[in-house]
């Protein structure tokens, strides 16, 4: 006899099914190391300052044509803007300093605890979308 019924395994079955790439199955351990290993600081030190420089350098080079042969080079400029916030955003993501204030994984069955663990679980939250927001904010109004 099932617990809950079929309704609640169609969901479960939705949402805790592994990851589809490309059409090869991946579980999420391996999406994460490979998201890990991506927005590795070794590569976002030099890609993430390079995106927004070529932003700039786009935007300078865009203000100087005239206005009908610019538009191509503003939207380039908002590609490398764009790829530059999403790198920022994945490196905060997958930072250490993000990694170190989640809690565990399982919450106490100590009432004390308890609250300590969701007060946790709040403040990483915090820290998690609060820093995106503060990443994606200015990326939005220059757009």
């Amino acid at each position: 006899m099932e617990k809950y019924g079929a309704a609640h395994n169609r969901l479960r079955s939705v949402f805790h099914a592994p990851l589809v790439r490309l059409g090869t199955i991946v579980s999420r351990s391996a999406a994460k190391a490979f998201c890990r290993w991506l927005f590795h600081w070794k590569y976002s030190g030099v890609l993430i300052p390079f995106c927004f420089t070529v932003w700039i350098a786009l935007v300078g080079v865009a203000l100087e044509w005239p206005a009908g042969a610019a538009h191509h080079v503003f939207d380039l400029a908002y590609v490398f803007l764009t790829l530059g916030g999403l790198w920022s955003l994945g490196l905060w993501w997958n930072s250490n300093f993000l990694g170190h204030k989640k809690p565990r994984l399982t919450p106490p069955t100590n009432p004390a605890k308890l609250l300590r663990y969701t007060a946790a679980v709040r403040g990483a939250r915090r820290w998690r979308w609060g820093v995106s927001i503060a990443i994606f904010l200015p990326i939005i109004l220059f757009i």
